[in-house]
């Protein structure tokens, strides 16, 4: 079966004509400023205080965004087990991983 690897599924929702699932799902409906207040805070915390992107001042804090990226075994019919991509991303209150059937991609 062919899948788009994680950093495709990103890709795509950036290159599609609806912006809904960027702004919501991925950009927390925040703006650059807030995204970058929040990265500025991050950054002074610990264990992130370190971090190379975070500590590399070419970065631009309001274009990056923080994801969890989790791949698991999952049955989507009987007998019959999936591999599955989870992604959240940190700013969105409306997670990827919240409705199963619409928002986990079976890759295998």
């Amino acid at each position: 079966m062919r899948v788009l690897p994680p950093h495709e599924i990103l890709h795509a929702m950036f290159e599609m004509k609806s912006t809904f699932a960027v702004h919501s799902l991925l950009l927390g409906n925040l703006d650059d400023a807030s995204r970058t207040a929040f990265w500025e805070h991050v950054r002074g915390c610990q264990p992130w205080a370190d971090h190379p992107v975070l500590n590399d001042p070419s970065v631009q804090y309001s274009r990056l965004i923080g994801i969890t990226i989790h791949g698991d075994g999952a049955v989507m019919k009987r007998d019959d087990e999936s591999f599955v991509w989870s992604i959240s991303s940190c700013f969105s209150s409306e997670s990827f991983i919240k409705d199963p059937l619409l928002l986990k991609f079976p890759v295998a």
